[in-house]
């Protein structure tokens, strides 16, 4: 039996029924006398729960049940045997509808509504147990108050006191009045239920049913004594209506063994994958888990007559539908420095690119830096500001970013913001296979994973895939994020023959012509420069070959405070900018224009241990003096957030929200390591990444900013619509808006403790754990077509017969 995925929450939600809802009610002006006979004959006229337990009272009456006679004086014997048939009754059904479908799980979670177990070790119910807990009331209190309102009931009909039919006197009422009872049952109810609902009674009695916000057969007539009175107060009809103890029995039988037939948690029960027999409703499920309608499960006139207007349905309500893949930074800037000090922190930079120099190990890029007019000592290079200047005259301030899908291309210019998970970490970590050397099936996890939250704009190399050998690796993670995601992708720069293997199957992939590649940017990569100022043979070529094929390259010097920088801000930064200069002025030498995106990582490391420190007070005004420099130059450019803790823990929070907010407030135009880094980047956790995503969410949703016409003020849509001390919950404006106006979070939890504590009292990183399996559960997006997987396999096949690329250092 396949279960609907058309639905607005998975997480929440294992089964429901197609959306929008349909109000099943009978009870309709101008009458239909078509779906009155529909009704009649999908309740009486097939095997139903209705119709079973008819069969089943006539059988009881027949042969269990002592007579009418007996019942004329009250004695301990009947009395007992009405208890103990009753109590029968409610084992057989709640407890046989337990073992079916939650004990031995004959139907799995098919057509189950919540996938959740019952609730265990919580002290939220007795004896720790939502299942005891629930047999407890209903058993003790429940089938007690429901035989006394039986055996006084039958005491009255003996006596004379309650009017009594038979078949033979009265056949029309007879039947007429089994089809009625259910109808005044759900009439009573309703009505009981509703007084149930005032706080005063909800927080003192009705509170204790809706403890079971994950219902189970036993939890249907799990309730305090003073809700049993009220609930089986609908017996009293009997006392004043002239029925037969059949009646009384088929009644007996609907509130008590009944009740667990619609808390089973199940829309139906099926056999060999044929629904044979209705139980729940989703309209019962929602009511216990939202309190949010009447949980009536039979069609009543009240659910509709109560309704002063019908609130829009799904299909009235538009969705929240927030951009996510194109964002603009809204904060305001801050700034750490003046103006004055940033600008003499920039001719500081040019003069120590001037006099002291940069060490450039790999020969080509001296001898490029050479015919541009620099000054060329061994592997020592030193530039004259006026070679910078023309550099960054002619490096683009603005960089369209193609990717495989153009409702994803990406602009990269001072006011954008982009976000990247956590990348180039050695190890991954999650809360069920623990930490670990960073694998090829982590990769392809991990490019799932970000694949799946817009908020990531571009891929990053989240971790090594150590288990592959480091001459095949860039086939691996090319193929993965070429096959699995249409993101502007990264791409390794380890030396000339890997960046050229990876920008054929980026062409093959995306079907890019020589010319169409080289004219926009279709990958990137990053750049570190090895402080203090040197840059390395394979980062300088990775600088050579991007530029000269147009694409992206993010220049990012890693300048620790105290270690491989200054101990101050203002030096540290000053060093950072000196030595993005020289990367930037290399890239326009080889190509002027060639895309080029200003960077840094400045923090600090911590003084006791030596130990890189994220989020710190310097990793925050570091963010806000890099953004002065890149302003400076007017070019787009990259920072990051990050953390140092060892967990998933409230640290790893802080830090990596204190880094993002310096990355938003200092203008950054792409952030990466924005979700998922621990251990000062050591590993890529799986549960933070889902935790850091509700932020980045949240900040996406920021970007979308608010408006405040008249729609949204409301003034005739909801101020005036409410009188003093009234709610808005039924104001036109929010029926319009209640499914659009609120970001719903990934895995915040905002239930009260009650609630929470019956789910499991499940802390953020176990909600996470639980987030990435679903996301990982569901089949990975293919991005590709066969033909150029086809030729993209053969590419790779044929090159790792030809023995790879192996990295250049």
């Amino acid at each position: 039996m396949s279960q609907t995925s058309e639905t607005p929450n998975k997480k929440t939600w294992n089964y429901h029924p197609d959306l929008p809802l349909k109000d099943g009610s009978i009870f309709v002006w101008p009458p239909r006398p078509s779906q009155l006979l529909q009704w009649f004959f999908s309740h009486w006229l097939v095997l139903s729960e209705r119709v079973l337990m008819v069969g089943l009272a006539i059988l009881m009456w027949a042969f269990a049940y002592p007579s009418i006679d007996q019942a004329a004086t009250f004695a301990f014997g009947w009395v007992a045997q009405v208890w103990a048939i009753n109590m029968v009754l409610m084992m057989a059904t709640a407890g046989g509808l337990h073992l079916w479908f939650i004990r031995y799980k004959k139907q799995g979670d098919t057509l189950k509504f919540d996938a959740r177990p019952q609730g265990k070790n919580n002290r939220l119910w007795n004896f720790s147990d939502q299942v005891k807990d629930n047999m407890f009331w209903s058993l003790g209190s429940g089938v007690l108050q429901l035989t006394a309102f039986q055996v006084i009931t039958m005491w009255m009909m003996a006596n004379g006191y309650a009017p009594m039919i038979t078949f033979a006197s009265h056949p029309f009422w007879f039947i007429c009045a089994l089809v009625l009872l259910p109808i005044w049952s759900a009439f009573h109810f309703y009505w009981v239920h509703r007084l149930l609902h005032v706080p005063f009674l909800y927080k003192r009695v009705h509170s204790l049913h809706h403890r079971n916000v994950n219902v189970g057969p036993w939890s249907g007539l799990s309730m305090h004594p003073i809700e049993h009175i009220l609930y089986f107060s609908s017996l009293c009809i009997h006392w004043v209506v002239a029925s037969h103890p059949i009646h009384l029995i088929f009644h007996v039988i609907y509130q008590g063994p009944g009740a667990a037939m619609t808390h089973t948690g199940y829309e139906d029960l099926l056999i060999r994958d044929k629904r044979r027999l209705a139980l729940g409703t989703f309209y019962h499920q929602l009511h216990h888990r939202y309190f949010e309608m009447t949980a009536d499960s039979t069609p009543s006139a009240q659910r509709r007559w109560r309704r002063r207007r019908p609130p829009a349905g799904p299909a009235d309500v538009p969705m929240r539908d927030t951009n996510y893949r194109q964002l603009r930074n809204p904060f305001p800037l801050m700034s750490v420095f003046s103006d004055d000090e940033a600008a003499n922190m920039h001719l500081t930079a040019l003069k120590m690119l001037e006099e002291l120099g940069m060490k450039v190990l790999l020969p080509e890029a001296r001898k490029i830096y050479q015919a541009a007019g620099a000054r060329v000592q061994g592997d020592m290079v030193y530039l004259g500001r006026e070679i910078v200047d023309a550099a960054l005259a002619t490096a683009p301030k603005t960089i369209q970013c193609r990717t495989g899908a153009p409702n994803r291309d990406v602009l990269l210019e001072l006011g954008t913001l982009a976000f990247q998970p956590g990348a180039g970490a050695p190890n991954a970590t999650d809360l069920l296979r623990g930490r670990r050397p960073g694998s090829g099936r982590d990769f392809q996890e991990f490019t799932h994973i970000s694949h799946h939250f817009d908020v990531f704009q571009m891929m990053s190399p989240s971790v090594e895939p150590q288990d592959i050998p480091i001459h095949l690796r860039h086939y691996f993670t090319t193929d993965i994020q070429m096959t699995y995601t249409d993101k502007f992708p990264f791409m390794f720069a380890r030396g000339t023959p890997q960046t050229l293997d990876n920008f054929e199957m980026l062409k093959i992939a995306r079907g890019l012509e020589d010319d169409q590649f080289l004219n926009d940017p279709y990958c990137y990569s990053v750049i570190n420069t090895n402080s203090p100022r040197c840059l390395d043979i394979p980062m300088a070529q990775g600088l050579i070959d991007f530029a000269r094929h147009g694409q992206l390259s993010i220049v990012t010097p890693f300048t620790l405070m105290g270690a491989m920088a200054p101990i101050t801000v203002a030096g540290a930064i000053t060093l950072s900018h000196a030595e993005c200069l020289a990367a930037i002025t290399l890239t326009q030498l080889v190509r002027a224009g060639a895309p080029v995106c200003y960077g840094t990582f400045t923090s600090n490391v911590d003084m006791k241990s030596g130990a890189p420190a994220f989020g710190t007070p310097a990793h925050f005004q570091a963010s806000l003096a890099a953004g002065q420099m890149a302003r400076l130059l007017g070019l787009p450019w990259r920072s990051a957030a990050g953390s140092a803790s060892n967990s998933n823990d409230v640290q790893a929070a802080n830090e990596n929200q204190l880094g993002l907010w310096g990355c938003l407030l200092s203008g950054a135009t792409v952030i990466i390591h924005a979700a998922g880094w621990l251990e000062g980047g050591l590993s890529v956790s799986y549960e933070k990444i889902i935790t850091d995503v509700e932020i980045l969410n949240m900040v996406a949703e920021l970007c979308a900013g608010a408006k405040a016409g008249a729609s949204e003020i409301g003034f005739a849509t909801a101020l005036s619509q409410v009188a003093p001390t009234g709610h808005f919950f039924a104001a036109p404006q929010t029926m319009e808006r209640y499914k659009s106006a609120f970001y719903e979070p990934v895995v915040h939890e905002y239930s009260n403790f009650g609630t929470w504590s019956e789910r499991g009292a499940e802390d953020a990183t176990t909600r996470a754990t639980k987030v990435w399996q679903g996301i990982l559960s569901q089949e990975s997006p293919v991005m590709i077509d066969a033909d150029r997987k086809d030729r993209l396999r053969a590419f790779i096949e044929a090159r790792t017969a030809e023995g790879g690329a192996p990295p250049v250092s």
